[in-house]
């Protein structure tokens, strides 16, 4: 039998590809998205993202069910309802907080006094309902907020 990356390998050679998955198998996504495949939905989508869909992959351009969007960017829709709650800010001073650095270490990096980087991280506490580091180190990995490397790498 052949696979679904392999056959939407062959078929986006000649059509544009919209593929309707069940949500057990969003994790194929970034795959098929490199075999050529230009849209992605879930099978209990509605008649009207359907024909979205259509649309959007119709004029070649790609297609994403909301569902199917973790698959792709790591983020989980826990993750990004904080990341709208938190200023841009706040989650660069929490990555560096949840990497291991210190306070100190975050404002100089960040071209902050202490006090402000102080400041953030009340905030940040306060809006993701953590009491210490440990627990806010632990939520910002939990909810993918973080990166997975460090943001500075020895040279």
């Amino acid at each position: 039998m052949e696979s679904l990356q392999h056959c939407v390998s062959r078929l986006s050679r000649s059509y544009r590809v919209l593929v309707v998955l069940p949500e057990q198998a969003f994790d194929q996504v970034p795959g098929l998205l490199r075999a050529g495949a230009l849209g992605f939905l879930g099978t209990g989508c509605d008649q009207q993202e359907f024909h979205d869909a259509l649309a959007v992959v119709a004029r070649g351009a790609v297609y994403v069910t909301s569902g199917s969007r973790q698959a792709l960017t790591g983020v989980s829709p826990e993750a990004e309802a904080v990341q709208q709650v938190l200023t841009r800010r706040e989650q660069e001073v929490l990555r560096w907080i949840a990497d291991g650095y210190t306070h100190s270490q975050a404002a100089r990096r960040m071209g902050l006094s202490a006090a402000t980087v102080d400041t953030y991280v009340k905030r940040i506490r306060a809006k993701l309902e953590v009491r210490n580091k440990a627990e806010l180190t632990r939520k910002a990995i939990e909810l993918g907020v973080v990166r997975r490397e460090p943001l500075l790498t020895a040279a």
